[in-house]
């Protein structure tokens, strides 16, 4: 078994190394509709950000990216 299935069958974080270049029309729609089916309500804000940035990295999206973007919902 090689290093890569075992961190599958594991469930470690595996991002998606064959995306080169991501557009922010993609990163908006991906953060509106997560943030649309899991909203940043008070009481469960921290754990929905926890899963919409594992989401996001397993996409393979760059972190300035979604820090970006998620600024404006935060507020």
């Amino acid at each position: 078994m090689n290093s890569t299935n075992s961190q599958k069958t594991f469930g470690n974080i595996v991002p998606d190394k064959t995306k080169t270049k991501v557009s922010q029309k993609e990163i908006k729609l991906f953060l509106s509709s997560y943030i649309f089916l899991k909203p940043l309500i008070n009481e469960q804000r921290h754990t929905n950000l926890f899963k919409l940035a594992y989401k996001a990295c397993r996409r393979g999206y760059p972190h300035e990216s979604i820090l970006r973007e998620i600024n404006p919902f935060i507020k």
